[in-house]
């Protein structure tokens, strides 16, 4: 799908969804560009970017762009490796939430509120590249019961081997209509 705006440029809305026999995202792959923007870019992978950077090749134009905007993720992520530190050629442009002057005083304060607890503060409101560590979730006690006593069709336990923080295993049973239920932790 296409817009065209008064100057003659089109702006063509792709997704890059994965071909399901080459892995690649296909619907972008004989377009050619002279500028792009990627939308959440922390969600494709370093090959989308490296295919649609290879879009840019609209003919008679002097330069050629890839642009993005995404929340964070973790340090490690190929994104904030590839544009930190900034380059000639490459500009990294950090802005929290409350850089925004489109939110409302009311979505400000309220998200003031949440900027101090933790990974989600850090991450969502300050805009900072965090990794999760520790335990990153809490559930409350009203919600804790003890399964229901009986066979369970599966049952599979999940291993965090705890190199920094503590060993972690989390038993999961299955009944055979589906139903999951915690047995131990």
């Amino acid at each position: 799908r296409w817009y065209e705006l008064a100057n003659g440029s089109r702006i063509w809305l792709f997704g890059l969804d994965p071909d399901p026999i080459t892995g690649l995202p296909s619907k972008v792959g004989s377009v050619e560009l002279g500028w792009a923007f990627i939308d959440e870019a922390v969600e494709c992978s370093e090959a989308d970017w490296v295919m649609v950077k290879g879009r840019l090749s609209w003919p008679g134009i002097d330069w050629h762009q890839v642009c993005a905007a995404t929340n964070p993720a973790a340090p490690t992520h190929w994104l904030k490796v590839r544009f930190t530190p900034p380059t000639e050629t490459r500009e990294y442009l950090h802005a929290s939430t409350f850089d925004n002057p489109a939110l409302s005083a009311d979505y400000l304060s309220e998200a003031a509120l949440g900027a101090d607890t933790g990974y989600f503060g850090a991450r969502y409101y300050r805009g900072e590249w965090i990794g999760a560590e520790g335990q990153i979730w809490s559930l409350p006690d009203t919600q804790v019961r003890e399964p229901d006593p009986g066979e369970w069709k599966r049952v599979v336990a999940g291993v965090d081997w705890g190199y920094v923080h503590a060993f972690a295993c989390e038993i999961i049973g299955q009944s055979g209509s589906g139903r999951t239920a915690v047995l131990g932790e």
